[in-house]
């Protein structure tokens, strides 16, 4: 499932005989393999409660730290020249002096392209749930071998 609100992944898996990944659910356990803690920066505030929804559903709330809205529009971060890329690491910078999280976890499949910078920017594993679930889903299909 391509939108880290993992929406219509628990109907997904109970009509499919594969593994159903969610870029969401992905990007938590990868996030707590490489940082323990984390924060998400998602993109508006109307997303938070579902992610921490889901984030309860897992099992893995104690793992998160704060689910962040940068109240960037989804479709703002195609626009070139938009802040969109400057309000979402700013809003990193936030979590980062207020709670400190080892990794940080972009809310939305839109970002995934801004992964690999605002790494570097902040010093800090920033985890794409896009390549997440990718990396998963591979390595279970090598399993499944």
């Amino acid at each position: 499932m391509a939108c880290f609100d993992d929406t219509g992944l628990a109907a997904a898996r109970k009509l499919s005989g594969v593994p159903t990944i969610g870029i969401g659910e992905a990007a938590f356990h990868v996030a707590m393999l490489l940082g323990a803690k984390f924060s998400v920066v998602t993109t508006l505030a109307i997303s938070v409660p579902v992610i921490e929804e889901n984030l309860r559903n897992y099992g893995l709330e104690s793992a998160c730290l704060k689910v962040r809205a940068s109240e960037v529009e989804v479709l703002d971060l195609e626009i070139d020249g938009s802040s969109a890329r400057d309000k979402i690491s700013n809003e990193m910078a936030c979590s980062l002096s207020e709670e400190q999280p080892g990794a940080l976890v972009l809310g939305c499949a839109g970002m995934a392209d801004l992964a690999s910078q605002l790494s570097l920017t902040h010093n800090v594993p920033v985890i794409d749930g896009v390549a997440s679930a990718v990396g998963l889903a591979s390595g279970l299909v090598r399993l499944r071998r």
